[in-house]
């Protein structure tokens, strides 16, 4: 049976999977990207958990002669033309980090590729889920930060740069927060995890039942007055308090 792996790098957490030729997760390790600091160390793990899954894999199925195709690697930042993650504003570990070459040193395997981890979501509901039947779309993923894949006519854009279609990145308020990359006021500020519950836990002062809304206006605050694409990028996340200006 021809297998592929799949490793989905999020600012929190890494998942590693085994699948299936229809798609069908066979088996899966998880641990925290958040504890790696230095990039040789978390690549020493992520190989560890790769090796793990194959093991695992083919020890539930002895009787299966496995041909393991590669490893797929969808990263914040990834670049699939570098094969590096360049820059992430939301791992612990900086810079540019060369993850293609690091795993091809420690595994085994005819493939290692890398992109971007909303590029990757993208090409998974192209092949597998929602978008099989549709040529143009639009993938959001919600989580650390807000990322996104564009497919055009079949075809995901990648851009001359290799970063084409970050949707987390526009600027929706010209004054806002600062985001990792110093830009202000981008989407990712508002409506990626990180965004919505620090200044969410703000409308509580201590064990406060109700919302207290702050009246402060200056950059690192939450605004009172949400623009009207914000707003519907919120609910769309349906949170389970009201935040004023929100609803």
């Amino acid at each position: 049976m021809k297998i592929s792996l799949g490793t989905d790098i999020g600012g929190t957490n890494t998942c590693v999977g085994s699948v299936s030729p229809d798609g069908k997760v066979l088996h899966k390790e998880t641990f925290s990207t958040s504890d790696y600091s230095d990039s040789t160390a978390y690549a020493d793990r992520l190989a560890e958990a790769v090796r793990a899954v194959i093991s695992q894999t083919e020890s539930q199925q002895p009787e299966i002669q496995f041909e393991w195709l590669g490893l797929g690697i969808g990263a914040p930042n990834g670049n699939h033309r570098s094969g590096c993650i360049e820059h992430p504003p939301n791992l612990n570990f900086k810079g540019i980090t060369p993850l293609v070459e690091l795993m091809q040193a420690r595994l085994k395997l005819p493939t290692v590729d890398l992109t971007n981890d909303a590029n990757a979501a993208a090409i998974g509901e192209k092949k597998f889920g929602a978008a099989k039947d549709y040529s143009d779309f639009i993938m959001i993923t919600l989580g650390t930060g807000l990322g996104s894949g564009v497919f055009v006519n079949n075809q995901l854009v990648y851009g001359h740069d290799g970063f084409a279609g970050e949707v987390g990145h526009i600027s929706v308020i010209p004054d806002g927060r600062y985001c990792g990359f110093g830009r202000r006021g981008s989407l990712e500020n508002y409506c990626s995890a990180t965004g919505i519950c620090p200044p969410s836990l703000k409308c509580w002062p201590n064990s406060a039942a109700q919302p207290h809304w702050t009246t402060s206006t200056s950059e690192n605050s939450t605004p009172k007055t949400w623009p009207t694409p914000l707003k519907k990028a919120i609910q769309s996340l349906k949170p389970r308090w009201n935040l004023p200006g929100v609803y």
